[in-house]
């Protein structure tokens, strides 16, 4: 039986097997340990050994029951016990860029993200991060979608449903802006390119593509058509031998490789992203390298755009919160009329209950999602800064606890730790 899963690891679809009732201090590895023997393509432990996912190939549908006297004694001796979820559901296929095969090469840690099978580090998050904030570093975000808008009436179409001004731009720039529901909830942020009159192309979460698509239902998902590379760090244009504008963008050839070159990311560093068709992808990584860029994964790629404030969809904005609450207003024109407008124009006459800072733990101590704050609020996103070297992250309080230097207090795993409020962005050059 062991054998013929090993034959099935290359299968994406998988699924979930849990174990529970783990409390004995080694069982964690012996739950590797099986994990490994059964051909596991993931494995996560929760909170202190107590909770085990592990994702087995969905062919094995037996494993269910084949697994739960092997479960019994692989943890301590069966004082644990093994439940599956749902008749072993299956989970989503996972997707591949076209540089999965370069990312295995250099023994990436691979994860799932959104749906695909991501590098998450290849090295180590801290060493990705700082050759970002003094060099140059690379990152696959061929995940990202993209949707195209052309013809007459494109214009006039995207600015009655996105909530920052297209008018404000020209062909050749690039606007961050909001998509959002009736209830000025935030839908998705995204960048819209301006290739003409009435010429967009709209980049989009990862996991937004089909609701993004669905809501601008006259777009069309040309996401296949695209590789999309970040290069960032202060020695990321000269590394390429270009150069390219903030939020400007233009067609040009970058190291023998025909690409959308536009100045945007997500780091809050100079640099560019790379646009080209996914069989141009490997080619120009493998140039990209050779110029000394440091390959990165997601994990640094977050740690960087939290040290410069920058929102994460699905954890520091949502179709529940608003731009307002988000401190997004900035990227919405409320004298033109777009989804959920009016909620959003009553929400910043009236202020908003709550406000999402930025804040920089006082004691030793790492924040993360979901961490409660004693006052009132959650964080929803936390790390160790690699520059600053202590506890930061971004959450919601009451908007009377909103103002810089108020402190907080941060439940970290049952202990009150004390933070205080900062103003965004919490890393800037000078301070490095």
């Amino acid at each position: 039986m062991v054998g013929r899963v090993y034959e099935e690891r290359a299968l994406r679809t998988h699924v979930l097997v849990l174990v529970e009732g783990n409390r004995d201090a080694g069982a964690a590895g012996r739950v590797v340990a099986l994990a490994v023997e059964l051909g596991a393509l993931d494995l996560v432990v929760r909170g202190r050994c107590r909770d085990a996912l592990v994702h087995v190939p969905e062919q094995r549908l037996d494993l269910g029951y084949a697994l739960d006297g092997r479960v019994h004694s692989a943890l301590y001796n069966g004082h644990g016990h093994l439940s599956v979820t749902g008749r072993i559901a299956a989970v989503q296929t996972l997707r591949r860029t076209p540089l999965f095969e370069r990312h295995a090469a250099l023994g990436a840690r691979l994860v799932p993200f959104a749906g695909w099978e991501m590098p998450v580090q290849y090295t180590s998050i801290v060493d990705e991060h700082r050759a970002v904030r003094t060099s140059a570093g690379v990152f696959d975000v061929s995940h990202m979608g993209q949707l195209s808008l052309r013809g007459r009436g494109a214009h006039e179409y995207l600015q009655s449903r996105l909530s920052n001004d297209l008018d404000r731009i020209g062909a050749g720039q690039a606007q961050y802006t909001l998509l959002t529901n009736e209830r000025g909830g935030i839908t998705d942020d995204l960048i819209a390119y301006r290739r003409g009159d009435d010429d967009y192309l709209l980049v989009v979460n990862a996991a937004n593509v089909e609701p993004d698509h669905a809501a601008l239902d006259e777009t069309e998902d040309v996401s296949s058509e695209w590789a999309l590379l970040a290069v960032q760090g202060p020695e990321a244009l000269e590394r390429l031998g270009t150069d390219i504008e903030p939020f400007t963008f233009r067609e040009d050839d970058v190291l023998d490789v025909r690409c959308l070159v536009a100045g945007t990311g997500y780091t809050g560093e100079r640099g560019c992203e790379l646009g080209c068709s996914p069989d141009d992808a490997p080619s120009l990584w493998d140039a990209i390298l050779e110029r000394g860029v440091v390959p990165c994964g997601l994990g640094a790629r977050d740690t960087l755009r939290l040290e410069v404030c920058y929102p994460l969809h699905g954890n520091d904005i949502s179709p529940e919160r608003t731009p307002i609450e988000a401190g997004l207003g900035w990227a919405c024109a409320l004298d033109k009329e777009f989804t959920g407008v009016d909620a959003l124009r009553r929400q910043k006459e009236e202020g908003p209950d709550e406000k999402l800072v930025a804040f920089v733990m006082e004691e030793k101590a790492i924040p993360r999602q979901g961490m409660k704050i004693a006052e009132g609020g959650e964080v929803t996103s936390g790390s160790l800064s690699p520059m600053l070297n202590v506890g930061i992250g971004l959450g919601y309080v009451p908007a009377e606890r909103a103002a810089p230097e108020t402190p907080l207090s941060i439940d970290v795993r049952g202990r009150a730790k004390a933070a205080r409020v900062v103003k965004k962005p919490i890393y800037r050059r000078e301070e490095s």
